[in-house]
Order: structure tokens, then C-alpha cells, then sequence
């Protein structure tokens, strides 16, 4: 959930999707794990490709695609931890796979962890990019998430 950024044509589809290619568009997200992250600020740097051909599910492979998440810790309680999450690379389900990966699954997550009712926690709460017609830098920020 949170901030989703939708392009209303192919020019700037295109133009926004080089960005996040080159590394130029930055995204920050918070998540629930399970259990807390050791140390409780890092970066997993681990290339990911999918389990098999015909899977949703991705691994973590040394033949996989290059992946680079940082976290950090803000807060910890009942033995989960909410993290702050920025995405170096953009892979499919590249936080899921990466907290899963150093043995702390997102809450809730029926594909890398375990499921509840509930399910997962991850949200987006801030976007930067270039405007790719007015050239502008833009930082847009969740209403509820300036205080995390």
C-alpha cells in the first residue's frame, strides 16, 4: 500500500522507467517483520531470480539478478521489528525476499513467511524522481508517515 506513481503516457511511462533503471528514482517503504533484523541497520546485497520458471516465488540465487535493499530498525516490540526500507534495485518482491532472506519474514507474508489473517505489512511512503517533462525534482511523502 501507500504511494503508487501512474504515468499518463508512453513518453513518460518510458522516461520514468529509465530513472528506476539507472537507480534514479528512490523509494522508501516501512514494513512489520518477524522477528528483528541483526545488526538492526544494513544493506542485503543479493541477487534474486525466480524459484522456477512457472513460480511467483522468488529466491535468493548467486545466478540471480543483481538486488540491493538497506534497512533499519525504528522500533521493536513483541519480537517484530517496523523497519524503514530502501530498495537500491527494483526486483519483483525484492523486500519480501530480502527481510526473508536474513531469517526476518514481513508479518504476515503468505509467500516468504507465515500467514495471518491480517497479511503483510509493507508500505510506500516516499517517492523521488525527476519530473520527466518539467525537469523538476519531486519528494512526495505519505501524510501519515512524517513522524517515522
Amino acid at each position: 500500500s501507500g504511494i503508487v506513481v501512474i504515468a499518463k503516457d508512453q513518453v513518460t511511462a518510458g522516461a520514468l522507467a529509465e530513472q528506476m533503471k539507472s537507480g534514479l528514482f528512490g523509494k522508501r517503504y516501512i514494513c512489520l517483520t518477524e522477528g528483528v533484523p541483526a545488526p538492526t541497520s544494513g544493506i542485503i546485497d543479493a541477487p534474486i531470480k525466480r524459484e522456477s520458471e512457472d513460480s511467483v516465488r522468488r529466491i535468493v540465487a548467486e545466478d540471480g539478478k543483481s538486488a540491493v535493499t538497506e534497512y533499519e530498525v525504528l522500533d521493536i516490540s513483541d519480537g517484530c521489528a517496523l523497519c524503514s526500507i530502501r530498495p537500491r534495485t527494483g526486483r519483483t518482491h525484492q523486500i519480501r525476499v530480502h527481510m526473508a532472506h536474513i531469517g526476518c519474514p514481513l508479518h504476515g507474508d503468505f509467500l516468504y513467511g507465515r500467514t495471518t489473517d491480517e497479511g503483510y505489512f509493507l508500505r510506500c511512503i516516499e517517492v523521488e524522481f525527476t519530473h520527466p517533462k518539467t525537469r523538476e525534482q519531486l519528494k512526495i511523502t505519505a501524510s501519515n508517515s512524517a513522524n517515522l
